[in-house]
Order: structure tokens, then C-alpha cells, then sequence
């Protein structure tokens, strides 16, 4: 027996815990005492915060805690925990709250606004695509086949999830979607490399587009300088998460692409709102829930299937400080009552309290 787990299980049997918090899966499998798991020993349920889609954890979501507990980030995630994961005792949607930076609270004044330092802001990394290349041409021919055949038909129909996606092209493969145990399966072998894909085509995409406007694109994150000239793009480099706070408060428009999560929530959403800028998203059903809602106008959405209307819809946003203002304001005030972090740990309570 590990020492660590042997320290954990002394902790854990002096002082009663209600509930185990974990992220991505960290701490779920390892903890073990004389070959059981440690937060079964100790009745203890476990709530596992998945950030990605689940199938990038399926190792961990076939469970060995008999109490265990997944929250997901788009609501379509739920739906497919509990469709594939037995073990799973129950899902619920969770999505993050946003960030703030230590350095400076928001100026929330017109004067700030329109003398931010940046025009628009993006902050995330970009892959090689070659290097995914790589992977696609490892997998078995039958596998690959099927592969090419559902990024091409990813990139035709942009709203659709990787879920949805799946579904629909491996009938015209014999496959028929609703046997389980064949979705899963190549679900497990393509999704991961699928979403790399998209992530990093739509992200470069979207950037050259970007740089067509009037505006002055800030980029932060790794993976950008391999790629040609980019145009009217200024290369920041990487950023820490926490970071990313200060960065926004000193833009006007936060860009974001969606991880492929069509109806769920990412951090830059709040977090941007927060930092008082105006947030500028790809679609998603929830925030356009949440904007229905809100009753009026709290961030901007652009359509992933028209990215070349970018340029056009960023000089609109610029060309009129005072009504992107408005904007920036309407969803800073939105979020400080709806989107923080205290929000999402009151909601988390619930769901736990719902839960055990």
C-alpha cells in the first residue's frame, strides 16, 4: 500500500467527509487500500468535474466507486454519460464559472473601455494539423476510411456534435448507430483525434479571417508562429489560465471558438463578461438560452458555418464604441449576478445535495 494512500486513509477516517471533488478524473483509480478503493472504504461519493467531452475519460467513468457522480460542461455530455457509462451513478450539467485576476477590479466606465489597449483578443493554442495527419494515417485502413469520410462531413455540416456527427455517417459504412457497443467503439478511436482536428481547422480559420478586419487581432497561446503569415495577428504567446483575466481587462472584444461543446459553456465566455468585455462566441443552445434569459443583448454569437462574415461583423463591433460598450456593460452585470464562481459552487451544492 502506498504511503500517500495510507496518510489519505487516516485522514479520512479521523474526520467525516460528505463528498470527494475532483477535476478531470484526478485522484479517482489510484487511491487504493489493500486493493479497495479508498472513497468506497470510506462511503464517501465522488463527483468527477469533466472538462472535456466524457469519451476523453471513459478509462475513468467505468468506475470502480460504487458512488460515483459525473458534472459536465455541455448538456448533451449528461445525455451521453448516462447512455454509456453504467457505472456512472447519475450526471448532472455544470458549466464553469468565470475568473477574475487579483491585479485590478473592473473599470466599468465608458472612458476605460474605449482606451483598452486591445481590439480583440483571442486567447487559446492551435495544433499542428500535420501532426494529426500523423494519427489518422496510423489508424487501420477500415478505421481511417471512416475517419476522413466524418471530418469531411464535420466541416460540411458545422453544427452539428461530434455525437450527432457520428451517428450520421456510419450507416453509409453498414454501421448501424444504434448498436451500442459498435457507436462506442469508434467513438472511443475517433473522437479524440476528431475534435483536435476541427478544433485547430476552425480555430485557424477563424483567425485569418480575423485578421481581415480593421481591428488588430491579439493572439495568446502556443502553436501559432508555425502557421504563414497570419496578417494583421500580434503573436503573444502562451498565457496562464489566470492570466487570461487581466489579458480580457484590457480588451474590447473577447473572441471565442467553442471546443465543439453545441450545447454547453466555456470559461472564456464569464470570464471575458467579468473583465467587462464584449464577448463574441460560435454558437451554442445553452448561451443562446442563457441571452433568452438575460432578456437583452449580453454578448455577440458569429455562425462557425460563415466564418468569412468575421471581418465584417468585428468592424461593425468596433465601429461604434459607444453601443460596444453597452454591450461589455450589459453582460459585465450579467455575469457578476449569474456566471461567477460562488454561482457555480451554489449550483454544485445542489446538484450534491440533490445527488446524496
Amino acid at each position: 500500500m502506498d504511503r500517500s494512500n495510507e496518510e489519505l486513509d487516516k485522514r479520512l477516517s479521523d474526520v467525516r467527509y460528505d463528498f470527494a471533488l475532483t477535476f478531470n478524473s484526478i485522484g479517482q483509480h489510484n487511491y487504493k487500500v489493500n486493493g479497495e478503493n479508498i472513497w468506497n472504504k470510506h462511503r464517501i461519493p465522488f463527483f468527477n468535474y469533466i472538462v472535456d467531452h466524457p469519451q476523453m475519460h471513459s478509462i475513468y467513468l467505468f468506475s470502480e466507486c460504487s458512488n460515483y457522480y459525473c458534472l459536465c460542461l455541455d448538456r448533451d455530455h449528461v445525455d451521453y454519460a448516462k447512455r454509456f457509462y453504467k457505472d456512472v451513478k447519475d450526471a448532472f450539467f455544470l458549466p464553469l464559472g468565470g475568473s477574475d485576476s487579483d491585479e485590478e477590479k473592473v473599470d466599468d466606465s465608458f472612458e476605460d473601455f474605449e482606451h483598452r489597449e486591445f481590439d480583440v483578443v483571442f486567447t487559446g493554442s492551435y495544433v499542428d494539423r500535420d501532426e494529426l495527419d500523423g494519427k489518422i494515417l496510423a489508424l487501420p485502413e477500415a478505421v481511417r476510411n471512416i475517419e476522413l469520410a466524418y471530418l469531411d462531413h464535420m466541416l460540411d455540416n458545422r453544427t452539428l456534435s461530434l455525437e450527432e456527427g457520428l451517428t450520421t455517417i456510419l450507416p453509409d459504412f453498414g454501421i448501424d448507430p444504434s448498436d451500442e457497443k459498435a457507436y462506442f467503439g469508434f467513438a472511443n478511436a475517433l473522437f479524440s483525434i476528431t475534435n483536435n482536428y476541427l478544433r485547430s481547422y476552425t480555430r485557424e480559420e477563424a483567425v485569418r479571417f480575423l485578421a481581415q478586419s480593421k481591428g488588430t487581432i491579439h493572439l495568446f497561446g502556443t502553436g501559432w508562429d508555425t502557421l504563414d503569415d497570419l496578417g494583421n495577428v500580434v503573436l503573444h504567446g502562451s498565457c496562464t489560465y489566470l492570466e487570461t483575466a487581466a489579458i480580457y481587462k484590457r480588451s474590447k472584444i473577447v473572441f471565442n471558438v467553442m471546443p465543439y461543446f453545441k450545447n454547453g459553456a466555456h470559461d472564456r465566455i464569464p470570464t471575458s463578461m467579468l473583465a467587462g468585455a464584449a464577448a463574441l462566441t460560435d454558437d451554442s443552445k445553452y448561451y443562446r438560452d442563457v441571452c433568452e434569459k438575460a432578456g437583452h443583448e449580453i454578448m455577440r454569437f458569429w455562425n462557425l458555418s460563415t466564418p468569412e462574415a468575421l471581418p465584417n461583423i468585428v468592424d461593425d463591433m468596433l465601429s461604434d464604441t459607444a453601443k460596444l460598450y453597452e454591450l461589455a456593460h450589459n453582460g459585465l452585470h450579467y455575469a457578476r449576478e449569474n456566471m461567477t464562481w460562488n454561482k457555480t459552487a451554489e449550483k454544485l451544492l445542489e446538484i450534491i445535495d440533490k445527488a446524496i
